[in-house]
């Protein structure tokens, strides 16, 4: 009777949660200019961006070191509105000459969201009066109520100095070798006071600096209320480039309690709830600069002509991370990126990918060959740190990830992006159809799609297009239509953990090997070093039936772990615009318990990474017994370097094994989440 009575609630909950919906946007007639653009009604209302440019494609954010006012600027369009389609097939603006409380309206929009019950929408925004960067925004699904987030006067922006130093006026004169000349005269004079001797532009104050020079994108309701979201207000321009890091942060509903929770030194990027672990999952630039060196002794990072015995990481993968930090591991690790990772109802993951990657002409910026595909929870095809630059890991079995067709039954080119979950086994994206000889398709013509989730077929045999059910909604051919969401009511269940409060900032004293650490710190454990888990994870079989590919090292190989730390970039020194972080050996740890099990405190907010070595002072090294059908079996070194992590305060972070794929979970409940 109680799960009788549980089911009718959920029944009334979303009958009651549509007819509310259906109120609110399904009687609107819509804009009748927009309405000629409509090509087929949806099953739902669709919230969707159309922009001038296809900026909300592109992962990283571009180069720069942005050191003038208003800092390097970040997938910005020069138009861009928030639209909602409705299941009459009515199309209406909902920021569009929309005015905030102060009067200002807003000129570019991009990666929206709808909350739960489906009645709000919350995306990144940009105003047309300020300093031109992302912030977040919210409104009614029926188009009143628009609201700032983030961003206002009392938001104080960055943790640290970001890179931006001066004033616009007058820099355009002054490239940075002649600002940097200027403290020749007078060696060891701050360049701001040696560039103020010379008539050189004025410096920005601090204060500004940090409240002008970051971006908030990517928002996610999350079941609590709070939001998630990622942001760059922890500055950082990264390893062995000039691109600014994003963070997965979270914070209350009025914008208030904001904390980090991830710790790249790369990007973090489109968040998703995945609801058959109660985590979030989302994509991940392992763009990683450190590596084993050739003697198997230490880890350093890589330069050209260094005998290392791995390569530096360089791919986008799907992991996961409950909200307070805890949690963190793999979803997908493949040779292909992995962008904007969403949880389907039939247990897969949905992403955004591109079919060039790796090519020598391949442009990142371009979205000429980007696809979709989707793949099963915990895929792992490559172990990114753990593998010998020399050492390939065996086939495995065919038909792990499925991609969508490239060309349709017209035999045009499709370029499929920015996926995610409709209903009744349908998903939503934005599409261009094309000449095979183009070298891109333009902004007009990428419009809102409708598709099937079941276009796989046979391991080996051709995709017909027609599998895809490839239907065209709605197409602006001014503007780049994209970032479909469904106005669905939704219900995670199971804990998705405690976040009545922000973590606890206590002060813990650390004998660190560089120093001693007095500050907040959390706790990493591996309860088992050797365990072997990943047997029945999928991918785990080679082409020729053995397995398990991925295993863990044999019992009594490892004596101790390294954690090493990749200190961030700064931008306060009196002399130099941008100090770029050290890297340094942080800490050793003993295992305990028969040398099976590791306790660490770490200091919070420090990107580190880890390695296992044996008694001899060497990364531990094993050889799996899997062989495919060429013979080959995989050599796996105790180094997970493919990702930077940290602990939150107070908190408890665990893995499992010793990463050749890196910890996974088998979902608690049936996988999707539930409408």
């Amino acid at each position: 009777m109680k799960k009788i009575a549980c089911v009718c609630g959920a029944l009334l909950f979303l009958l009651g949660a549509s007819f509310v919906i259906y109120w609110q946007v399904g009687t609107e007639k819509g804009d009748e200019r927009l309405a000629g653009f409509l090509h087929a009604r949806p099953p739902v209302a669709i919230v969707f961006t159309s922009r001038s440019e296809p900026a909300s494609f592109r992962a990283a954010s571009p180069s720069g070191n942005g050191f003038t006012y208003p800092g390097q600027p970040h997938w910005q369009a020069s138009e861009g509105r928030l639209r909602v389609l409705t299941p009459r097939g009515a199309v209406r603006e909902l920021t569009w000459n929309v005015a905030l409380l102060d009067g200002d309206r807003l000129i570019d929009v991009m990666c929206p969201n709808v909350s739960l019950d489906a009645t709000r929408v919350i995306f990144a925004g940009r105003r047309a009066g300020d300093h031109g960067r992302f912030r977040l925004y919210e409104i009614g699904i029926d188009g009143t109520g628009l609201k700032q987030l983030t961003g206002q006067a009392e938001d104080p922006g960055a943790v640290a100095l970001p890179p931006m130093r001066f004033q616009k006026a007058g820099y355009e004169a002054w490239p940075l070798q002649a600002i940097a000349l200027c403290t020749l005269p007078a060696p060891g004079l701050p360049i701001n006071q040696a560039i103020a001797l010379v008539g050189g532009p004025k410096p920005l104050p601090e204060a500004k600096r940090k409240w002008v020079d970051y971006d908030d994108v990517d928002p996610l309701y999350l079941p609590d209320g709070r939001i998630a979201f990622m942001s760059s207000r922890i500055p950082d321009l990264g390893r062995g480039h000039a691109r600014r890091a994003m963070h997965l942060w979270v914070m209350r509903s009025d914008g208030s309690g904001k904390y980090a929770v991830t710790a790249n030194r790369n990007s973090d990027r489109w968040p998703s709830q995945l609801g058959s672990l109660n985590t979030l999952t989302f994509s991940e630039w392992s763009r990683n600069t450190e590596v084993v060196t050739g003697d198997l002794t230490d880890i350093q990072p890589y330069h050209p002509g260094m005998n290392s015995a791995t390569k530096p990481t360089d791919n986008w993968q799907a992991l996961r991370v409950a909200p307070n930090g805890d949690q963190f591991g793999m979803v997908l690790k493949l040779p292909i990126p992995v962008w904007r990772p969403h949880e389907l109802a039939n247990g897969n993951i949905l992403f955004m990918t591109t079919s060039a990657y790796r090519k020598p002409d391949w442009n990142p910026e371009s979205p000429a060959e980007l696809t979709i595909a989707q793949a099963p929870l915990n895929l792992a095809m490559n172990s990114g740190s753990a593998l010998p630059h020399n050492v390939q890991l065996p086939g495995q079995e065919p038909g792990l990830v499925s991609l969508a067709p490239r060309f349709d039954a017209e035999g045009r080119r499709l370029t499929l992006a920015t996926p995610s979950p409709c209903l009744d086994g349908q998903i939503l994206l934005s599409g261009a159809a094309s000449n095979p000889n183009d070298s891109s398709p333009g902004p007009g013509s990428f419009g809102l799609y409708l598709a099937s989730e079941t276009w796989d077929v046979a391991p080996g045999q051709p995709i017909d297009p027609a599998a895809l059910r490839l239907r065209l909604l709605f197409d602006d051919p001014d503007f780049v239509d994209a970032e479909p969401v469904a106005v669905v009511p939704r219900k995670l269940r199971g804990d998705w953990g405690d976040l009545s409060a922000s973590p606890g900032r206590g002060k813990t004293r650390l004998e660190l090997a560089d120093g001693i650490y007095e500050g907040p710190v959390g706790k990493v454990t591996n309860a088992d070093l050797f365990l072997q888990a990943k047997a029945q994870l999928p991918g785990q079989r080679s082409d020729a039936q053995e397995g398990p590919i991925m295993t863990e090292p044999p019992g009594g190989l490892l004596d101790h772990i390294r954690f090493f730390a990749s200190y961030r970039d700064r931008f306060d020194h009196p002399l130099w615009p941008r100090v770029e972080g050290p890297w340094k050996l942080l800490l050793k740890v003993p295992l305990t318990s028969q040398k099976r099990e590791m306790v660490a405190l770490l200091p919070v907010g420090v990107p580190t990474v880890l390695a296992g070595f044996t008694s001899e002072g060497k990364v531990g090294q094993w050889t799996s017994a899997a062989k495919d059908s060429q013979k080959r079996q995989a050599t796996f070194l105790t180094f997970a370097g493919d990702h930077y992590n940290s602990v939150s305060p107070g908190g408890v972070g665990f893995c499992m094994g010793c990463h050749p794929g890196h910890t996974a979970m088998l979902p608690v409940h049936p996988p999707g989440l539930r409408r």
